[in-house]
């Protein structure tokens, strides 16, 4: 599960602009969380590219699932969801587990401290739907303590910060109290913290100045039902701080030019459900409750939160919600491939082809495989279309990033 939901996150952060499959009178998000479920019944397909391709080239691929293993083409995929494409990003500097009932850094380079929250199996709500992941549950005086160990001084907590690093937690914080509460947050007359405020919106707040750039907030309340994905973002190659929710920028804001650490011996300490204070201990920002799935911290603040599919593809193609014509956003979604079924439909009903998709109640980008699955010829059409903008488009991001692994999914 803990393979399951880093994909998941992976998913959100860098390729946030593809929809999950869903109905078409559903609006789609572009999330995490977009495009997939934190379930153990998704399958995951990796594709390892082992020779740069360009971007008229279709590339052979291998591909892998939990179940099935076959090869395919950019013109005979057969997913047995519609795909969405993840680039790999940059490493993690923490990588927080909650596996086996422990809290732990899969990179070791931090150490946790548990202050009676609790660790385990719990029932998280995503997409609608409800699943048992590891966990940490942390309320009102149960949280967990963090500490970056290998940044012994605060010289060495600042020198890291310049460089830009980012915080990213996905989680569900069911009571907006009238209080602030942390998130994964570690701030002291400076330092860094993702929390939400008095209303339940996230934001990220950093040191500078005398203590505090000002904070980058959400544009809205998180769920209080369903879990939420929120990136924060330090970069200082442009001078601001960054937040994203659910894949989408919700604000932006100017930074100092020199970051703050932490006071009173607290900068390489942060909490999980709290917030880090004086004797390095939580207290500033309890949650009155706090189920989170999976955190992570990391050195340098590009290409987190890039959204991919706005490069054009089409000339002069489909007007895209970003303003402009062609975007893989509108050829390689979900929702695009919605939209390309009912566009085979109303020419099947001008010429008077019979076809299965015809026969589905609900429209949704599932339609169009089950059908081509079933032998269908205008469904075949719609696949065969779909797909070759799809691989249009991971060939331009190859050429682009040269990752070594792509990461194909489902909802």
């Amino acid at each position: 599960m803990k393979k399951l939901l880093a994909l998941i996150l992976a998913l959100t952060m860098l390729v946030a602009v593809f929809a999950a499959c869903g109905e078409k009178d559903t609006p789609t998000t572009a999330s995490t969380t977009e495009a997939t479920t934190t379930t153990e019944k998704s399958t995951e397909t990796t594709v390892t590219t082992e020779t740069t391709v360009t971007t008229t080239e279709a590339t052979t691929v291998t591909t892998t699932e939990e179940t099935t293993t076959e090869t395919t083409t950019a013109e005979t995929t057969t997913t047995e969801e519609p795909p969405v494409v993840v680039v790999t990003g940059p490493e993690a500097y923490v990588d927080i587990s909650f596996a086996d009932g422990k809290i732990t850094d899969a990179k070791g380079n931090a150490s946790f401290t548990n202050v009676g929250a609790t660790v385990g199996k719990a029932s998280v709500t995503f997409g609608g739907n409800t699943y048992e992941v590891d966990a940490l549950s942390a309320s009102k005086d149960k949280y967990v303590i963090g500490k970056c160990n290998k940044l012994s001084t605060s010289s060495e907590m600042k020198a890291w910060a310049e460089k830009g690093f980012t915080v990213e937690a996905f989680y569900v914080m069911p009571v907006k109290n009238g209080a602030i509460q942390g998130i994964v947050c570690g701030t002291q007359s400076g330092g860094w913290g993702l929390a939400e405020d008095k209303t339940g919106k996230p934001y990220f707040i950093t040191g500078g100045g005398n203590q505090y750039n000002a904070g980058a907030y959400a544009k809205k309340p998180s769920s209080t039902t369903e879990l939420v994905h929120v990136v924060g973002v330090y970069s200082s190659s442009d001078g601001k701080c960054y937040i994203y929710v659910n894949g989408k920028l919700n604000a932006s804001v100017p930074i100092n030019s020199t970051f703050k650490v932490g006071a009173d011996g607290t900068f390489n300490y942060f909490c999980l459900g709290n917030d880090i204070t004086k004797g390095n201990v939580g207290g500033d920002f309890p949650t009155k409750g706090m189920t989170m799935v999976d955190g992570k911290i990391y050195t340098g603040s590009n290409g987190l939160a890039a959204e991919l599919g706005h490069f054009v593809i089409e000339k002069g193609g489909v007007s895209c919600g970003c303003g402009r014509r062609g975007c893989f956003e509108v050829y390689g979604s979900a929702t695009a491939l919605i939209r390309m079924t009912e566009e085979e439909l109303d020419r099947c009903f001008m010429s008077g082809e019979a076809t299965l998709m015809a026969e589905s109640r609900k429209l949704n980008a599932r339609v169009a495989f089950d059908a081509y699955r079933a032998g269908d010829a205008a469904a075949k059409r719609v696949i065969e279309t779909y797909i070759g903008y799809l691989a249009s488009g991971i060939a331009s991001l190859i050429n682009i990033f040269q990752p070594e692994v792509f990461i194909i999914g489902g909802g």
